[in-house]
């Protein structure tokens, strides 16, 4: 078993290396390598509490000039947006992984440059009143559970002694 594995490893790695790499400057002709778009800043993932609004950007150029346009995807989703930012409002259906696709508008046979993919959370929106109450509970919780480990420790130490004695007069 140790050998079919090695020698599968040896031909991955053998097929790795043969393989020519295929970077975008050798697929596309030399003259359209100016017009691809270059990310510069990625959009960053956040969390949000339910409610609030929150905008997700990106930053990008294209060497020669050309205009930019924008295609904002979130998993499993159309197209949710077709700005440089991206603005939203967070509930149940907002979170989730979201990435942009950054595209040549004045030259369409140049392919899009896709961004890091980007995850939001949404929180739930807590109260100052809900972490009181919150802590005020726990600490009940605490309380009870601790007072009553207390008082079997006190009931235990003041009937040992009655258990001992009773245990002499047998």
């Amino acid at each position: 078993m140790k050998k079919l594995l090695a020698i599968l490893l040896a031909c991955v790695l053998a097929l790795s290396f043969a393989l020519p790499s295929m970077a975008m400057e050798d697929t596309l002709p030399e003259e359209l390598i100016p017009a691809v778009p270059v990310i510069t800043e990625q959009p960053e993932g956040l969390r949000v509490c339910r409610g609030e609004a929150f905008t997700l950007r990106v930053a990008a150029n294209v060497p020669n000039g050309d205009a930019i346009g924008y295609r904002w995807y979130r998993y499993l989703q159309q197209e949710v947006g077709s700005e440089q930012s991206l603005r939203l409002t967070a509930d149940e259906n907002t979170a989730g992984y979201y990435y942009v696709e950054v595209y040549n508008l004045d030259n369409p046979e140049v392919p899009a440059v896709t961004s890091n993919h980007v995850f939001v959370e949404v929180l739930e929106k807590r109260s100052i009143w809900g972490s009181i109450k919150s802590f005020f509970q726990n600490a009940l919780g605490y309380l009870f559970f601790f007072g009553y480990m207390a008082l079997f420790f006190i009931a235990g130490l003041l009937l040992a002694p009655i258990h001992w004695i009773g245990g002499l007069f047998n």
